[in-house]
């Protein structure tokens, strides 16, 4: 009888715990989601993304050998491990090139630059290690239940925003003679990403949830947003969702989904890169070429180019190519950061360009193998993928608040 009641009362304790953990990465993912609102009033709230990214690699060291010891095998996959070994090489090259480069950077700019680096992966791991079995169910509930209610308010506040004139609407960026959705954002980008995020979690419980209808007001509100990328993030999730129709569709759907979404995207690309050379992304990846290029094959470290750090502490490869002649690239420049790829090629070498595709692709693999059985969490899945690539091509999201959020989701909605 004791044996009876000690079992329940550890069964209890495990719930309760499980459903604390829950509670943790639903509370932590509303702050993060909500930080570029609340940062302005709650100083340290700006600094949530970095909180659970730094705690999300504690809990990875830990994570290693309890779970080998507990039961003489890796909790981390074949996958995982290969995502975090790139990672690893990535800023070996990293402080290697800052050694042979010579460009003089601080020691705090470096780890920094590395952290930024590596950030997104110990998101995911937070989720992943926090997340079991007895709460991911209670956690997709309840996200479901918040991403509803986040939808209603929104398409309300936005058709109140012509109604009664609410902030929520930019009438500096009209597009097609309508101003942008931008809701309690700087900017319709945020905004663009804050919806992806409810996006994913609705379509990820389809099979649970008749989501259609809010699924519906998403794709409007994005659409709303006026963003290409936006444009092509609809455009591919619409190509994945009608194309069940398709024989062999597991090949044909990604295909044609992708396709749509360059189609959509590619004016926008050729008017930021190709048609317009002086337009700062331009700018940017013409230089981030001819940095990769100069420091072949290793490239000019951390801190050096395209990064966060690089734009604070004014990189003197900037001085050099003259930016700081310039206004957007200038010492107090807002666009320095502006850029992805450029970064990862300069700092990183084309060896570490190249690792950071195929690290791209591991992940793709990751959710697809994840999801085997499961086509709402799949599509969901890939749909958070390619936001994430179509904003990589004109923006820093791996290295920020957005690309926490959506890695913290992978292991909640496959």
């Amino acid at each position: 009888m004791n044996e009876h009641i000690n079992s329940y009362a550890q069964q209890r304790d495990k719930n309760l715990i499980a459903t604390l953990w829950g509670i943790i990465i639903i509370m932590m993912m509303m702050v993060i989601l909500l930080q570029e609102s609340l940062g302005a009033y709650v100083h340290f709230i700006r600094y949530a993304d970095e909180l659970v990214g730094a705690i999300g690699f504690l809990l990875l060291v830990i994570s290693v050998p309890l779970s080998i010891k507990q039961n003489g095998s890796n909790m981390w996959n074949k996958l995982e491990i290969k995502i975090l070994f790139i990672l690893l090489i990535i800023s070996v090259l990293g402080v290697v090139s800052n050694i042979t480069s010579g460009i003089e950077r601080k020691y705090s700019g470096i780890i920094l630059d590395f952290f930024n680096l590596v950030r997104f992966f110990g998101a995911y791991a937070f989720t992943r290690v926090l997340l079991s079995r007895r709460n991911k169910t209670q956690v997709k509930n309840a996200l479901n239940t918040i991403s509803r209610l986040t939808v209603l308010i929104m398409i309300v506040l936005y058709l109140a925003g012509f109604i009664i004139g609410l902030g929520v609407l930019d009438w500096s960026d009209l597009r097609f003679g309508i101003p942008s959705f931008k809701f309690i954002f700087e900017n319709s980008g945020s905004c663009s990403n804050f919806l992806v995020f409810f996006l994913v979690i609705l379509v990820a419980g389809k099979n649970r949830f008749k989501n259609d209808i809010y699924i519906g007001l998403v794709l409007f509100l994005l659409c709303c947003t006026l963003r290409f990328k936006s444009f092509a993030v609809v455009a591919f999730f619409l190509c994945l969702y009608l194309g069940n129709n398709f024989k062999h569709s597991k090949v044909i759907k990604p295909m044609l989904a992708s396709i749509a979404a360059v189609f959509v995207g590619w004016e926008q690309f050729l008017n930021y890169y190709v048609e317009n050379t002086k337009t700062p992304r331009s700018v940017l990846l013409q230089y981030g070429i001819k940095t990769a290029n100069r420091y072949f094959p290793l490239g000019s470290g951390f801190g050096t180019y395209g990064s966060s750090v690089a734009a604070n502490d004014y990189s003197p490869l900037y001085y050099e190519y003259g930016f700081a002649n310039t206004w957007t690239l200038g010492v107090n420049g807002g666009l320095l950061n502006d850029n992805f790829w450029p970064m990862i090629c300069a700092q990183y070498g084309w060896f570490g360009f190249v690792l950071y595709i195929v690290m791209f692709i591991y992940i793709y693999m990751l959710v697809k193998k994840s999801t085997d059985g499961n086509e709402a969490g799949r599509l969901a899945a890939y749909v958070l993928i390619a936001n994430i690539v179509l904003a990589s091509t004109g923006g820093p999201i791996m290295m920020g608040k957005y690309a926490t959020l959506f890695f913290m989701l992978i292991p909640i909605i496959v």
